[in-house]
């Protein structure tokens, strides 16, 4: 993964975050760590109605969604913490990779703020779905294929 910024002459700073990769990805593991790939804040807001439509992924999911809601008071958008979220999934899912692509689909169904920052945590969790997923296995160095 990788971050860049760029300031031009009226000073707005431009930011890039992109990964590069010595093997092709599949498109669904593409899709499934494009949220990374976007500017993350540590707020995820999501509307109740993307919730329930994430419930429909799988039961494990809808088990997930349900203690959130369950947990935090009930409106029409969710204000959540990404370690509130992680320490919920944890409950539910077997391997931080499998938390990792939760609050990855949970992202792609969240808005965005103007204001982000950038953090360790969005370059290691794409590294680590990869990896659960079978890329960059090396038997003979052990290097990760990942730049």
């Amino acid at each position: 993964m990788l971050s860049t910024s760029s300031a031009s002459e009226t000073r707005r700073p431009t930011t890039h975050r992109m990964l590069l990769s010595r093997e092709e990805l599949r498109n669904e593991d593409l899709q499934a760590i494009l949220p990374a790939l976007e500017l993350n804040y540590s707020t995820i807001a999501v509307v109740k109605e993307n919730m329930k439509l994430l419930c429909e992924r799988s039961e494990v999911y809808r088990e997930i969604v349900n203690k959130i809601m369950s947990e935090f008071q009930e409106n029409e958008i969710y204000f959540l913490t990404e370690s509130d979220v992680r320490n919920i999934a944890k409950k539910c899912l077997k391997s931080s990779a499998e938390v990792n692509e939760f609050i990855m689909q949970l992202r792609k169904m969240a808005y965005s703020y103007r204001y982000n920052k950038i953090g360790n945590k969005a370059d290691e969790m794409p590294r680590d779905i990869l990896l659960a997923r079978g890329y960059y296995k090396t038997e003979d160095k052990g290097k990760s294929g990942m730049v």
